[in-house]
């Protein structure tokens, strides 16, 4: 069975962002860190990523881009809440800029 579930509509012209998972449960961020990735496919374009959470949420994460992978690394002991990440796609060929936000729920 495939881990990667889909973020967005998957459309030809624009870049499929995939999430191996969306929710962490508090007790084990309690423990240690957690990572979630984030594959992208469909495209060749340069990838960005921004933190865009609010309030307690800012601050806990941290953001890695290696080739097509996005991981985002929460912090140990980071509160409950809706976390927020802001993936952008470039365009290049026939492929157009794809802006997706993602959230991670803790709970």
């Amino acid at each position: 069975m495939d881990k990667w579930k889909a973020v967005n509509k998957q459309k030809k012209n624009k870049a499929w962002i995939l999430c191996d998972s969306s929710k962490i449960s508090a007790s084990d961020l309690k423990k240690k860190a957690q990572k979630v990735q984030f594959k992208i496919e469909n495209s060749k374009g340069k990838i960005k990523a921004v933190d865009v959470s609010s309030g307690k949420c800012k601050h806990n994460s941290s953001i890695k881009i290696k080739g097509r992978i996005v991981t985002v690394k929460l912090k140990k002991g980071a509160p409950k809440g809706t976390y927020k990440f802001r993936i952008t796609v470039g365009g290049k060929g026939k492929i157009k800029k794809t802006t997706e936000t993602v959230k991670i729920k803790v709970k």
